[in-house]
């Protein structure tokens, strides 16, 4: 009897590590995905800013944004 209980023990344990595990990972995953959406709406507007000036309204683009910046460093911006 006191076999079957420790078997049943370990076996709950393991699954409930596994479920701590698992869940994790996906609240880690659901993070990421969230700030890729924003890097990925930040750079549509900007895009769409970029087609508005040219294309539309003639004239130079404007210099890229902060947010850009970050996200491709050029020459100028590097340390």
């Amino acid at each position: 009897m006191t076999v079957e209980v420790a078997a049943i023990t370990a076996f709950g344990v393991v699954v409930a590590a596994l479920l701590t595990y698992v869940t994790a990972a996906q609240a880690r995953m659901q993070r990421d995905l969230g700030a890729a959406e924003r890097t990925n709406d930040a750079l549509w507007a900007y895009t769409r800013s970029l087609i508005d000036q040219v294309y539309r309204l003639g004239g130079q683009p404007t210099d890229p944004p902060q947010y850009i910046r970050k996200l491709y460093p050029s020459k100028e911006d590097a340390p």
